[in-house]
């Protein structure tokens, strides 16, 4: 998670075809001393130094770096996956170094929180109601009405959403939302989102915020697939993407990110442009999954992962 001289760096669960390429934006930038779990060694060649903690526990991840600024000096943190990015922020407060604030991070990470500060600052999005048994999310569902959106209140990689057309199949969506986990996932009484479903395309936006102002650096259009899931089997970017110069979804965004507070890093968000026009699903503090970021690399020409790095570097 961290980088020497530069940046700490916390690469998280993914392995080398899906974080080598995020590596090297950053050693293009400055030296790299990685905090990883046990068991990566591909990048040792590349790095600095390496650290091995739990990567997702923020308080081994800050006594850990507490401890190499005895003899490192560290001057950025970067957070490249879900599960890091709330120790991350947590590591960059303790080291006083730049990056999102832990509230920030939590909040982006927590989609229940998200949604609450969606909410009272007036950005569209869903209805969301979270649960923490079948019987709370039979209620919500009279609520919200079918068709609707199953998820896990705090997952990643469209892990356990699932789309539910009627009460019939409420129970095994819910099921399906209940049982989704992975290492560094928090826990939580009420764990499972009750969501209404919107219509239109999906398409996710990778950018920046540098001084709470966002700026989007590249759009992807989605490719859905394995129903009633929503497993994206594929994104399509072009660097000249009319809806790049669509004022009301950059607004969209700024409230959005303004809402939780994300003022330093690089984030990726997801949108729906429904018929009555773009709504935030979600919005992560962190790169775009799978291989998203080079995909807008390759399209655009410009690397958009180098600002992430500039920006936890304090340039």
């Amino acid at each position: 998670m961290l980088l020497t001289h530069g940046l700490a760096s916390l690469l998280g669960r993914n392995g080398e075809l899906f974080r080598r390429y995020m590596l090297e934006a950053a050693l293009a930038e400055t030296e790299v001393w990685m905090f990883d779990i046990a068991g990566q060694t591909w990048q040792h060649p590349l790095v600095t130094g390496t650290t091995e903690v739990d990567v997702f526990d923020a308080e081994a991840s800050v006594a850990a770096a507490l401890a190499l600024r005895e003899s490192v000096d560290i001057i950025g943190v970067w957070g490249v996956d879900e599960a890091t990015i709330v120790p991350a922020a947590r590591v960059a407060e303790a080291l006083g170094v730049p990056g999102f604030s832990p509230a920030a991070a939590t909040a982006a990470r927590d989609k229940s929180i998200s949604r609450r500060l969606f909410r009272e600052s007036g950005v569209p999005q869903p209805q969301s109601i979270p649960v923490a048994d079948l019987a709370g999310a039979a209620a919500a569902a009279e609520q919200v009405g079918y068709p609707l959106v199953v998820k896990p209140r705090a997952l990643g990689s469209s892990l356990g959403v699932v789309m539910v057309h009627d009460a019939d199949e409420l129970a095994t969506g819910y099921a399906a939302a209940k049982a989704a986990h992975y290492h560094g996932t928090p826990t939580f009484e009420y764990d499972v989102l009750i969501e209404s479903f919107v219509d239109g395309p999906e398409i996710s936006i990778d950018g920046y915020c540098c001084d709470g102002e966002y700026t989007p650096q590249f759009i992807a259009r989605k490719g859905l697939g394995f129903p009633p899931y929503f497993e994206e089997v594929g994104h399509a970017v072009d660097a000249n993407d009319e809806l790049l110069r669509s004022e009301e979804i950059r607004s969209v965004l700024q409230r959005a990110h303004s809402a939780l507070g994300l003022a330093n890093g690089l984030t990726h968000s997801e949108i729906r442009l429904s018929s009555f026009g773009p709504v935030v699903i979600e919005i992560n503090g962190r790169p775009g999954g799978d291989l998203i970021p080079l995909l807008g690399h390759l399209a655009t020409g410009q690397n958009p992962l180098t600002a992430g790095v500039r920006i936890a570097l304090g340039r």
